[in-house]
């Protein structure tokens, strides 16, 4: 994406610190590294309050408290911007998502 939009920003957080390391080195071979920001950060941190986008990939189904984190993600927000949730896994009716594991 930041290929594709050079007037753009991109940034990627993950509570993963190899995930990060990876997607740095990635985006340095890349040439890229001066439009995206990779960093480790926590589901219950804050982060600014001005994106256009927030993408979720995979992700919510892991958070414990995904309503709060939701609210977090919708002050995170411009008021005009848009989340893009992707859960890939994510069957059509609550009941069939949920387990006794998780």
């Amino acid at each position: 994406m930041a290929k594709n939009h050079p007037k753009s920003k991109f940034f990627g957080y993950d509570s993963h610190e190899k995930s990060i390391e990876n997607s740095n080195k990635i985006a340095k071979n890349e040439g890229i590294e001066n439009k995206v920001n990779f960093k480790i950060f926590s589901a219950n941190a804050t982060i600014s309050e001005d994106y256009n986008v927030i993408a979720l990939f995979d992700c919510l189904h892991y958070i414990g408290v995904p309503v709060r984190y939701m609210k977090q993600i919708k002050k995170s927000l411009k008021q005009d911007g848009t989340c893009m949730i992707v859960e890939p896994m994510a069957h059509d009716k609550i009941k069939e998502n949920l387990n006794s594991v998780g």
